[in-house]
């Protein structure tokens, strides 16, 4: 049955060489610290926007696991693909789905302790007064124009 699986699916047997052929601590710190950057930047995105609180703290785990683990996974093994030299994306995608599936959620909380959401930006009184007196374009247009001549002096 061996011979017959690297004759037929000769690029699958290729990535599996290639993954078993190399530092498997230097393999799995790789796709660890990958995963934990992802997801961190995943995160702290999707707080900042509002996503985060209509598409993960109102889903159930087993809807987190299936929308974000699996979106996150097919992420973090992109990236590692695109880093390596394997082929077969199916193969790294299963790799990368376990230390993302254990990383994303705390991830997410984290980014939720962290990270303000950009709505509550906009509610800081100088912006907010703006945004009232329908100013707000100009006061970006002047805080713009300050850190310009800044820069330039």
């Amino acid at each position: 049955v061996g011979k017959k699986y690297i004759t037929s699916f000769e690029a699958n047997s290729r990535t599996i060489d290639a993954v078993l052929n190399q530092d498997l601590i230097n393999f799995a710190i790789s796709l660890s610290v990958t995963a934990l950057v992802t997801c961190l930047i995943i995160g702290t995105l999707a707080r900042f926007l509002h996503i985060s609180r209509y598409l993960f703290y109102a889903m159930s785990l087993p809807v987190k696991i299936l929308f974000w683990g699996g979106s996150l996974s097919a992420l973090v093994a992109y990236k590692i693909q695109m880093a390596g030299e394997y082929e077969v994306y199916k193969i790294i995608f299963i790799f990368a789905a376990v230390p993302t599936l254990c990383i994303f959620n705390l991830c997410f909380k984290n980014a939720q302790a962290l990270v303000p959401e950009l709505g509550s930006l906009l509610n800081i009184p100088p912006i907010k007064k703006a945004r009232e007196n329908g100013f707000y374009f100009y006061q970006i247009k002047t805080w713009m124009n300050n850190i310009i001549d800044r820069i330039n002096r």
